[in-house]
């Protein structure tokens, strides 16, 4: 057949991992529970009906700091939960990123 050249390899490879990394981490991050985001359509499911009234009352009052909160602070907690996702993933296809 044709040789394709291990740079190119390298290449195609890199593009796709962090193609899978940014798209695994703004999975995570939208399932973050403030009201524009997924997640809080999860929290309305999964809140018991007393109590989600004073969810959005206080997610919706005080999601804008909650987010710049996420922003500045929570990204250590949301990239390493990313990256397991995202060698979780490229396992199932026999890719071994250890």
């Amino acid at each position: 057949f044709f040789h394709i050249d291990h740079y190119v390899l390298s290449f195609v490879f890199n593009i796709c991992y962090f193609a899978t990394s940014i798209n695994v981490l703004l999975a995570v991050f939208n399932l973050i529970p403030i009201p524009p985001l997924d997640g809080s359509r999860l929290v309305h499911y999964l809140l018991p009906a007393p109590y989600k009234a004073n969810y959005y009352r206080f997610a919706q009052q005080y999601a804008l700091f909650i987010m710049i909160f996420v922003f500045m602070y929570a990204g250590g907690m949301i990239t390493p939960m990313a990256k397991k996702i995202t060698y979780y993933l490229f396992s199932l296809v026999g890719i071994n990123l250890y």
